[in-house]
């Protein structure tokens, strides 16, 4: 792993988004010209004229340094782990599993997959706690926060589940993404593709405040990923990343420049960028928005909200997983730490080789990951299990 420096790309980016196309000023040649322009003169003008071009080169180099952000410390990584399959209770399976910042709350929808009307399932400290029927067919759980309050989805209808109660979301038809430890829900509303249009429930019982997108994006290309704590919306809207604060106003989160130096531009109604200026947010954690660009050549990256640092985390295909729900899996599970790698363990009576596993949330403090274990796509005999792992420090 390596960290990229964007510094100097994002002090530039707001000129080069105002121009019309690729700029034709070679730096470098500036540079190079500005540097032999001193020479002259300081042949030219004597020593009076050195120390001022002197005082005022240093005075610019100092200007064009800012100081590094400070930025949160990453958690430890752990030193070891157990991992244990989730109890089901008389279920067989169970999706992925959402979990809260601590690690204390997962919660799951049982039977995923099924047209039936499945139940859900919430697990305090990996001890399962509760197992409810569902309000409708195949409840599929986005979230739960650190009070065990659980957010899904049946079919098109939103839902809370909240002190041993189902309560559907005001609005109408849609989905429920994502909810924060105060309670406040991010989702999308409208049954139909193109009815689609993000929203935030200040509470459970609240009626939705609609989300603004930009002018000439699909209702397709809008998705949610998170709720920061102070009530922000995380998602991503047409090809890059999309932050909504908390007083309604919107902006994109543009992925850093590519290593040539090409910055991300912000999409154009009708325009497709290049994927390598795309980034998706997929999930939220201690403040960072973890990502990915590209299409068939990934990148991971991360992006830090208050101070607007990315930082690089790995450029493979196959690499360590970001611990989020749309995981693709892996046969050999890792998942990111902050910027380090852990290598988690497998649990015993699995098939090495064929076995896929995916890590959808990671606590803050990494000490507790869960997700589920599944077979191989020609094994029949092995269901999804939702795991967890407990990690030390």
């Amino acid at each position: 792993m390596k960290e990229v420096d964007y510094s100097a790309h994002l002090l530039l980016r707001p000129l080069a988004e105002e121009l019309p196309g690729p700029s034709k000023v070679s730096v470098v040649k500036a540079m190079r010209d500005g540097r032999r322009m001193r020479h002259r003169r300081w042949w030219a003008g004597g020593s009076a004229v050195v120390a001022a071009v002197t005082a005022a080169s240093v005075g610019g180099v100092l200007a064009a340094q800012p100081p590094r952000p400070k930025l949160p410390p990453d958690p430890p990584l752990p030193t070891a782990c157990a991992v244990d399959r989730l109890p089901l209770g008389n279920h067989r399976s169970a999706a992925m599993p959402a979990g809260d910042a601590s690690g204390t709350w997962l919660a799951a929808g049982s039977d995923w997959g099924r047209e039936t009307r499945n139940s859900l399932l919430i697990w305090r400290d990996g001890v399962l706690v509760t197992d409810v029927l569902s309000p409708g067919l195949s409840f599929y759980v986005a979230g739960v926060n650190g009070s065990g309050t659980v957010v899904g989805t049946s079919k098109v209808e939103p839902y809370v589940y909240q002190d041993g109660t189902f309560r559907r979301l005001l609005g109408g038809g849609g989905e429920a993404n994502a909810i924060n430890d105060d309670g406040v829900i991010a989702g999308l509303l409208g049954t139909t593709d193109q009815e689609r249009r993000p929203v935030r429930w200040a509470s459970a019982g609240a009626r939705p405040e609609p989300l603004t997108v930009p002018k000439g994006v699909s209702p397709l290309m809008v998705s949610i990923s998170g709720v920061t704590d102070d009530g922000s919306v995380i998602g991503s809207v047409g090809t890059f990343g999309y932050i909504w604060s908390s007083d309604g106003s919107g902006r994109y989160v543009k992925a850093p420049p590519r290593r040539d130096g090409v910055p991300a531009e912000a999409p154009q109604p009708g325009a497709s960028p290049p994927i390598t200026t795309v980034f998706h947010s997929v999930v939220v954690r201690n403040g960072w928005i973890y990502g990915t660009r590209g299409s068939l050549d990934v990148e991971s990256l991360r992006y830090h909200i208050e101070t607007g640092t990315w930082q690089e985390l790995a450029g493979e295909w196959k690499g360590p997983q970001i611990g989020d729900p749309y995981s693709l899996g892996d046969e050999d599970p890792r998942v990111f730490v902050g910027r380090a790698v852990l290598d988690l363990p497998v649990p015993a009576g699995g098939h090495p080789g064929r076995d896929r596993y995916y890590v959808s949330t990671v606590s803050d403090d990494a000490t507790v990951m869960a997700g589920k274990l599944e077979g191989a796509v020609d094994d029949t005999t092995t269901p999804a299990q939702p795991i967890i792992w407990r990690c030390r420090q």
